[in-house]
């Protein structure tokens, strides 16, 4: 457990200073298959999705857990690779 806070503080993404409705920002746009922000911000359930969308990627903690979504994505495709070289 510790190692992980460690690396979360040295990811500079702390998840507990998400709110519920960032997370879901957050969520929504990495499911999301056009990556849209105004999207992701109205089916997080904000009022005003295109301002928030702005506002939110401006967020130290949101592109944060961004970045590390991304990170962790590009880690599984490499060991997928790997893989399958592995059994050519």
């Amino acid at each position: 457990m510790a190692t992980t806070l460690i690396d979360s503080r040295k990811n500079g993404y702390d998840p507990n200073k998400l709110t519920d409705q960032q997370k879901a920002f957050v969520m929504e746009l990495l499911a999301s298959e056009n990556f849209c922000m105004t999207e992701a911000a109205r089916n997080a359930g904000y009022k005003h999705p295109a301002q928030a969308a702005n506002k939110l990627l401006k967020n130290k903690n949101i592109k944060a857990a961004l970045g590390k979504a991304q990170r962790e994505v590009a880690k599984k495709i490499g060991d997928i690779v790997n893989c399958k070289s592995k059994l050519l």
